[in-house]
């Protein structure tokens, strides 16, 4: 079992973890159900408040109007490609949706489909728990959310106890 670990902060820093001392007795808490102080031991002493906080920016929420029957639903996810798909049929239309999510490029591409013009109809917004993300549509077909993310968090408490 590996009892050390190297975090890395999102600059890329890395930040040195030693769990090795303290792992047998915060094991020992949770396996005798003694959840809560299992959970003050782990924020106390295993110095979490230094390790990275990876959290989205924000939220996409495409709402789409239409109501029917739903028939030859299918989801597929594309690992070779990293590409999600969903296709399906209402009132007579098929409908596809496409995503795919390029960490390099920072881009996240969104391809709806529908085999019958005028039937997609939905509406984009664009949400956020971070003050500072601020939203704005820069052209008729894009959408921008820039803001910046805690660098770290701090643990929330347990509260199965």
């Amino acid at each position: 079992m590996k009892t050390r670990s190297t975090p890395t902060k999102p600059d890329g820093q890395d930040l040195p973890l030693d769990i090795t001392k303290d792992f047998s007795t915060i094991t020992n808490l949770i396996l005798t159900g003694q959840n809560g102080e299992a959970d003050f031991q782990v924020t106390k002493k295993l110095d979490w408040p230094r390790c990275a906080c990876y959290q989205t920016l924000g939220n996409l929420h495409l709402k789409f109007e239409g109501t029917g029957e739903v028939s030859d639903y299918l989801r597929e996810l594309d690992l070779r490609d990293a590409v999600a798909k969903v296709h399906y049929r209402q009132n007579g239309v098929g409908f596809d949706r496409e995503v795919f999510i390029s960490h390099p490029d920072d881009a996240t591409i969104i391809r709806l489909y529908a085999d019958k013009a005028g039937a997609l109809n939905f509406q984009v917004t664009l949400d956020s728990q971070h003050p500072t993300a601020k939203s704005k549509s820069s052209s008729t077909n894009e959408f921008v959310m820039s803001g910046q993310l805690p660098g770290f968090a701090l643990r929330r408490s347990l509260e199965i106890c």
